[in-house]
């Protein structure tokens, strides 16, 4: 099987990960179609459709170590919007049952997170070039001004 970038290689591994994801809570306005919104209850009338949908962002948290490599670390979870909702049955062969749906969206435009460290080898690696580029021509120019000294003897 193959990972995304960053997940954890390994079924077990990906699913220790996902284990560790708690359970989110939606929570509705069901006071505007008729219930109540400090216990979440709602009576539920014969001949009428109950809509109940909410938005949800999903976002993964990167971490990078000092050599660049990400790994996935947690994730951010939350409701967006809720929405309920609640209609009249037209059909009147249907006017003793209840309909509940819920309609739940995955946001699909929310981008990861990346924590990445301050000072990582990259940007070590190029430090370091910088001096050794600093310090040879620092080397060149002593060279110069001493073959300049010595011509002038």
């Amino acid at each position: 099987a193959e990972f995304a970038v960053g997940w954890p290689q390994g079924l077990a591994a990906a699913a220790a990960l996902l284990e560790r994801f708690q359970p989110l809570e939606v929570t509705w306005d069901l006071a505007t179609i008729g219930g109540r919104n400090d216990d979440q209850v709602l009576l539920l009338l014969p001949g009428t459709r109950y809509l109940l949908e909410a938005t949800v962002q999903f976002q993964p948290v990167y971490t990078e170590d000092v050599m660049g490599a990400r790994r996935i670390s947690t994730w951010r979870r939350q409701v967006t919007s809720t929405t309920a909702s609640r209609y009249a049955i037209n059909d009147p062969n249907r006017t003793h049952t209840v309909e509940v749906r819920y309609h739940i969206t995955i946001d699909p435009y929310v981008s990861p997170i990346t924590l990445a460290r301050e000072y990582t080898a990259r940007r070590f690696a190029g430090d370091v070039g910088a001096a050794v580029g600093f310090l040879l021509i620092g080397f060149l120019l002593l060279r110069l001004h001493r073959r300049a000294a010595r011509a002038l003897r």
